[in-house]
């Protein structure tokens, strides 16, 4: 979703922009590593132009404490031209701290967060080296969507939630609250609630608009039963009062690609990591 934006910035540096995937040596980990080679030359053949070679920095133990050999044979291989992944937040704080002790020619253009940096404690963990790490986003404020329950918009929805929690919203609350709707929009479908084939069968065919998404921003899925939602990409910029609530918080996911959904209106410019 943002390499384009990434590749843009690697212009003017003589080696080939890289990218970087350090994933833990587990099963998902591991999956990662043999998608991503397939997945770059695709990116290649459409965009065009200078190609993204493939730096594997190697399989990590979960938890690890030093990250040094990783960085410096990214370095090495790609000048510092990367989006990088963590699967577990504490691996992506302790390997980002010890990435910004060790400053190279061009350093990271953009982090890609993912699991770490979805929620606002993670972020608040690392401080000013929050600033401007990308991730995808499912559920956001900006969305022109409503519950298919009640109506209520999703901004009203994550100001409530601020309101009554004190704490800042967080993705995961949109996909929480569309397990709701899901089953509401199966149950109409049925005549018994209690006939459980029934339902299953109408599960697989649900197709609404709710507070995450509009039946037209779905993918459609491979298999009968799966809802895929579009996602949209976000950096982690300073707070402002003008995005939920008009509350303000010290950080702030911002709607920065909206490539794959243009339903959510973009918020701010894809910057460099740390920038």
């Amino acid at each position: 979703m943002l390499l384009a934006d990434v590749e843009q910035g690697a212009e003017d540096d003589q080696r080939e922009p890289g990218l970087r995937r350090d994933v833990p040596q587990r099963l998902d980990g591991n999956a990662f590593r043999a998608a991503w080679p397939p997945t770059l030359s695709a990116i290649n053949s459409a965009e065009g132009g200078t190609p993204w070679t493939f730096v594997d920095g190697g399989a990590y133990t979960d938890l690890a404490t030093d990250y040094t050999a990783m960085i410096e044979l990214f370095k090495a291989g790609s000048g510092g031209k990367s989006c990088d992944f963590f699967i577990n937040c504490r691996c992506r704080r302790t390997s980002t701290r010890s990435g910004s002790r060790r400053p190279s020619r061009t350093g990271t253009e953009v982090g890609d967060g993912r699991q770490g940096h979805v929620v606002p404690t993670d972020v608040y963990a690392l401080g000013d080296l929050s600033n401007n790490v990308a991730t995808d986003c499912w559920f956001s404020p900006n969305a022109p969507y409503k519950s298919s329950l009640t109506g209520m918009t999703a901004s009203t929805f994550a100001a409530n939630y601020q309101k009554v929690t004190g704490q800042q919203w967080v993705q995961s609350m949109g996909s929480t609250y569309s397990l709701f709707e899901v089953i509401v929009e199966a149950f109409k479908k049925v005549k018994d609630p209690h006939d459980r084939k029934a339902v299953a069968n109408a599960l697989k065919e649900v197709s609404y608009d709710g507070i995450c998404v509009r039946s037209t921003s779905q993918r459609r899925p491979t298999r009968p039963g799966r809802g895929i939602i579009k996602p949209v990409g976000i950096q982690w910029k300073p707070g402002s009062t003008e995005l939920v609530g008009h509350k303000k918080f010290a950080w702030s996911p911002w709607v920065v690609d909206n490539t794959l959904n243009k339903h959510i209106p973009l918020q701010a410019t894809l910057e460099p990591t740390n920038a």
